[in-house]
């Protein structure tokens, strides 16, 4: 969820627990614009629930929903696939994986 971490010196930070996540620790990124991922948004606070995560985790999830939900119903032209856009990497900035 974007507001359980943050970036801070160029590192990905756990906002709650300040908490760097190391350089070798895999991160994934879901984007609102991407078709798929609301329904694994969805399953993921399934199975939060049934692992029986923090209310506060389970409010994150919830509002992470909720915006995914707002930005596809205001913007279906800006929905997509993912990866059919191939080849538009920007050469004058780089990306941080979060």
């Amino acid at each position: 969820m974007d507001n359980k971490f943050e970036i801070r010196d160029n590192k990905l930070v756990n906002r709650s627990s300040g908490e760097v996540i190391p350089d070798d620790e895999p991160t994934f990124i879901l984007r609102a614009r991407d078709i798929l991922a609301l329904g694994v948004l969805n399953y993921y606070q399934v199975r939060s629930d049934r692992d029986g995560c923090t209310q506060y985790h389970m409010q994150l999830v919830a509002d992470v929903i909720k915006r995914f939900t707002d930005f596809r119903n205001n913007h279906p032209e800006r929905m997509k696939q993912p990866g059919s856009t191939r080849g538009q990497k920007s050469q004058t900035t780089t990306q941080t994986t979060v």
